[in-house]
């Protein structure tokens, strides 16, 4: 038979878990600003965090996120988020605004900021 004391402490244990993880789980969600969304043949979706490394796109094994692509090109562009502001860079930088889409092949990447 089990114990009251072991089972009120063993429900305390698991609701202390629970709000921490919730709380880490929330901290992260507010403290990111940008992401950017990539989306494979309006299936799969997948969120990809920008922070303070820049994300490389294209076919090489150092890309961040691998897109399959007829250029003659290893990495096609990165994406940057610098004070507040998602950029891209190929051969000019250019400022991405919330809900931009960038297609690619079968892909789309679609920017969220805050």
């Amino acid at each position: 038979m089990v114990s009251i004391p072991f089972l009120s402490r063993t429900i305390g244990v698991g609701i202390l878990g629970f709000t921490i993880g919730f709380a880490l789980v929330l901290a992260e969600k507010l403290s990111q600003e940008a992401s950017i969304e990539l989306v494979f043949k309006k299936k799969e979706r997948r969120e990809v965090p920008l922070g303070l490394k820049a994300i490389y796109v294209g076919r090489s094994s150092e890309a961040d996120i691998f897109i399959d692509h007829k250029s003659k090109r290893d990495i096609l562009f990165y994406i940057t988020f610098e004070n507040g502001r998602v950029n891209t860079r190929n051969n000019e930088k250019k400022e991405l605004d919330d809900g931009q889409v960038i297609k690619v092949e079968d892909y789309e990447l679609i920017i969220h900021t805050s």
